[in-house]
């Protein structure tokens, strides 16, 4: 007698809900929780620390807990020329320069949140150009 009360009640229960336009929505889902990974520099380097002018040089680098980073390229015997800023690049990659004179390569990497900023710098050095009794005037 028991179960059959339960049941009487449990559609009594449910009929009345419905009559009172009561509606049944699914639990609200959990979201999985990422912890915050500041961003790393795990490697940036040059392929050549010393070049001659306008020869490629491959820009290496890796690092982590970002989406994007970019390199700057700052030239180190005219201070008042600005560089050049690429933006929007991989985690990881390789990039070919061809300094034209001694620069300093700047890479940084934000955090997804744009809470932290670290860099790494690579020095490429151009060799100074040697004149032959042609180019002399």
């Amino acid at each position: 007698m028991k179960i059959r009360s339960l049941w009487l009640l449990l559609f009594l229960l449910l009929a009345f809900a419905v009559a009172l336009g009561v509606k049944v929505t699914k639990p609200p889902q959990l979201s999985t929780i990422v912890p915050y990974v500041r961003p790393q520099i795990v490697s940036f380097a040059a392929s050549a620390r010393q070049v001659n002018r306008g020869e490629p040089v491959t820009l290496s680098w890796t690092t982590t807990g970002t989406t994007q980073v970019s390199i700057e390229s700052r030239p180190q015997l005219n201070p008042g020329s600005l560089g050049e800023k690429k933006t929007g690049l991989p985690p990881w990659g390789t990039m070919t320069v061809k300094p034209e004179e001694d620069t300093v390569y700047i890479l940084e990497c934000d955090a997804p949140k744009g809470v932290a900023v670290v860099s790494a710098r690579v020095q490429v050095q151009v060799n100074p150009t040697t004149l032959t009794r042609g180019d002399a005037k």
